[in-house]
């Protein structure tokens, strides 16, 4: 008994090999080189910074003011301490808001080239090592 290939089973034949050869070239060419490409580039956002008006900015400026002349009233009893270093401590209490006026200013997005570790951390989690 002769398994005879006639025109239809050849063109079902031919196919299912472009198939079999079009997922190789997908999984072994095609995706590796796309997850390498996005891989290379990293998403920088910069959030965007809404307005101050000149009524808060000097509103922020006497809040700080404020706080540090507190902090500093409170730490008169350190003598062992230098003037810096309890000028650095009532700057970490007293975080300083907007002193200054300034204008709406939108968000930023930009890309820059990855770093090894983040390229190497995107490869993997991406599946390819």
């Amino acid at each position: 008994m002769k398994f005879k290939i006639d025109f239809k089973n050849k063109k079902i034949l031919f196919i299912v090999g472009l198939i079999i050869v079009l997922m190789f070239f997908y999984w072994y060419e095609w995706r590796p080189s796309q997850i390498m490409k996005e891989c290379s580039w990293v998403k920088v956002v910069e959030p965007a910074k809404e307005a101050i008006t000149k009524k808060e900015a000097e509103y922020n400026k006497k809040k700080y003011e404020n706080c540090m002349m507190e902090k500093k009233e409170e730490n008169k009893e350190f003598e062992g301490w230098t003037k810096l270093n309890l000028e650095a401590l009532a700057e970490i209490v007293c975080v300083s808001g907007e002193v200054s006026e300034r204008e709406y200013i939108p968000e930023k997005v930009y890309y820059r080239k990855a770093i090894d570790s983040e390229y190497d951390f995107c490869i993997h989690a991406s599946g390819l090592k």
